[in-house]
């Protein structure tokens, strides 16, 4: 393992820990009037909100210098590094536009 050969995994195999995962949660409301207040005069209003929620861990252990040499005396990974994250993300946004059109005498 490691010298380049093909493991024949199935596609979906994954080696990290169980707890590595990540988590998206996204909810969307949009409503939209229109309103003809008279044969001029037309008003229009949207509203949108969004709700957002994310969720990330994982860790991992990598070597960039291409010259690991397996586990040393004290335990440790010779030339490796490791990598642990945590990501919790929270947003909301809401925009609301209104439009008023009709037909007014500017100049005269």
């Amino acid at each position: 393992m490691g010298n380049g050969f093909n493991l024949k995994l199935p596609t979906k195999t994954y080696l990290g820990a169980d707890w590595n995962r990540k988590k998206y949660k996204k909810t969307n409301v949009f409503a939209e009037l229109d309103y003809a207040i008279n044969d001029n005069w037309d008003f229009n209003s949207k509203l949108n909100y969004v709700h957002a929620e994310s969720d990330e861990q994982f860790a991992f252990i990598s070597n960039t210098s291409g010259k690991f040499t397996g586990v040393e005396k004290n335990g440790e990974l010779a030339g490796a590094s490791e990598n642990i994250q945590r990501y919790k993300n929270r947003g909301d946004n809401i925009a609301w536009q209104n439009t008023l059109s009709g037909k007014f005498n500017a100049f005269g």
